[in-house]
């Protein structure tokens, strides 16, 4: 028997191709390959959960891509002639906005029927008689913490989450756990994630060293096959099957778009090859180098701080909440009588120093009064959800809901990292502060400039500029830090209240 362990990347790989085109038809045709009977699917719990999630996330895109390209025609400009026709870009530019719209338009009106549509097909590979899931079970969440621990493959990077990853890799070790595998089956693993798994960026074909030691221990490495393209499956080490199931023309088009994603590839290591000698980063490194740099930029770390600030002032409504709701109503409620008197003259003299607009009489509707304003405090107070707390960093695609200090919703709002590196050209990923009525009430962005290099005919330099990552967001950390502090001069307010009766209560 020949099983088949494909990682997430592989799942949405095949949904979305190289054309940029959303589609089934693959998922459609490895079904049938899966109804031969000659092959099985093995799926780990993690690889189901995660390609719902991003499969949901490239719908998405389609709407935010349609967006992106209408923002940027806004900034295409044309040129005025003095002897011929000039170019005026405004037509065109209408014209295109009103097809993209259009096309928006249609994406919107059909996303849940996409969705729905292409959820079902990945379902009935999911749910195939043929596919064996793996769940998710003590003995690998233990093996993953202890992979992590020790740092092994994948964990042997730093700075980088990869429970995921970890995750496959040990049910992979551990499969004859989960399936009864016989000395001449072969267990394909296939994932386009080399950084993570295989050996080193040169050599992408070959499993990590310490992932082959945990196999060989298992005594299983000898039927374990790593594969780097769903295509290379097909064609190499699947192709009888295929052949057999008389499925080659189905799968004749994937494995063309493989060969010319094969052809791009070694372009760009090409390209990368001669970006590194003149000390520039490799183009495919980017999104690694972004993340790298959002963790240890100053805006992070500002914004880290903000969030600290406000999370605080979140915690000190609670304190303040249980004083009133607990401490100063139990001690009114528990008073004698003959104390009324002492407890309204504290707090007229309360409603003097802060202006309150409360006229206390020396009786019981003075009273009444009284507890009327602790109901106002709890309510002015009113605390703020545990879930609704700041994190402590923001990454991509993150929206982000705070408040300020009269409780209006506002929402942090991070681009995903949409990018596209190519020699000389440049990126903008945009951050901006929305209110609850979708109004910007602060922008930034952070521009990325990939650099290029270009050699002369001798080999020396003859054109380039340097790669920059730049993150213009001080608006942003200004308006964050109005609210951090709006939220501080309001707690220093209640909290002089809250002491002043403390100490007029003895309740301190």
């Amino acid at each position: 028997m020949k099983y088949i362990l494909l990682d997430t990347n592989i799942v949405i790989d095949m949904v979305v191709d190289r054309k940029n085109q959303v589609s089934s038809d693959l998922l459609k045709s490895f079904i049938k390959l899966l109804d031969y009977d000659q092959i099985k699917l093995v799926l780990p719990q993690i690889v189901e959960h995660e390609t719902y999630i991003h499969l949901e996330e490239e719908l998405n895109k389609v709407g935010k891509n349609i967006e992106t390209a209408m923002d940027k025609i806004k900034n295409l400009y044309g040129v005025q002639g003095y002897t011929i026709a000039g170019l005026d870009m405004q037509d065109y530019k209408k014209q295109s906005r009103n097809h993209l719209n259009e096309a928006l338009k249609v994406f919107q009106e059909g996303k849940e029927k996409y969705k729905d549509e292409l959820f079902n097909v990945v379902k009935m590979v999911f749910e195939h008689k043929n596919c064996i899931r793996i769940e998710d079970d003590e003995f690998l969440d233990v093996s993953v913490i202890r992979r992590k621990i020790y740092k092994r493959a994948p964990f042997h990077k730093e700075q980088k989450e990869s429970y995921a990853d970890s995750l496959i890799i040990e049910t992979l070790i551990n499969i004859e756990k989960y399936i009864e595998i016989e000395n001449d089956d072969i267990v394909y693993f296939v994932t386009g994630n080399y950084k993570d798994f295989s050996e080193t960026d040169k050599d992408k074909d070959s499993l990590h060293h310490q992932i082959i030691e945990d196999l060989r221990n298992k005594g299983i490495y000898g039927q374990i096959r790593y594969i780097r393209q769903f295509a290379r499956l097909i064609q190499e080490e699947l192709k009888n099957d295929v052949q057999e199931a008389k499925l080659s023309e189905e799968f004749q088009r994937e494995l063309e778009q493989e060969e010319e994603e094969e052809r791009l590839l070694l372009e760009r290591d090409y390209e990368d090859s001669i970006r590194e000698s003149a000390g520039l980063s490799a183009l495919g490194d980017f999104e690694d180098k972004l993340q790298e740099n959002l963790a240890d930029s100053g805006f992070q770390h500002s914004l880290s701080r903000i969030f600290e600030r406000i999370t605080k002032s979140y915690g000190t409504l609670d304190e303040f909440l249980v004083f009133y709701d607990e401490d100063l109503s139990n001690c009114i409620g528990n008073s004698n009588i003959d104390n009324i008197g002492s407890i309204l003259d504290i707090f007229s003299k309360l409603f003097e120093n802060t202006g309150e607009q409360y006229f206390v009489e020396n009786n019981i509707s003075g009273l009444q009064e009284v507890m009327e304003w602790i109901d106002n405090q709890k309510f002015i107070l009113k605390e703020i959800p545990y879930d609704d707390y700041l994190p402590d960093y923001i990454d991509f695609g993150d929206c982000i809901k705070l408040y300020d200090y009269k409780r209006r919703k506002i929402y942090l709002y991070l681009d995903d990292l949409y990018i596209s590196p190519s020699n000389g050209s440049s990126d903008q990923i945009d951050i901006y502060v929305k209110n609850s009525d979708d109004q910007k009430c602060a922008e930034g962005y952070i521009s990325v400039t990939y650099g290029f290099i270009e050699y002369d005919e001798d080999g020396g330099a003859a054109d380039g500029c340097e790669e920059d990552i730049n993150f213009c967001c001080q608006e942003i950390i200004d308006y964050l830090d109005g609210i951090a502090s709006e939220w501080e001069e309001f707690i220093k307010e209640q909290e002089k209240i809250v002491e002043y009766l403390k100490k007029a209560f003895s309740l301190s």
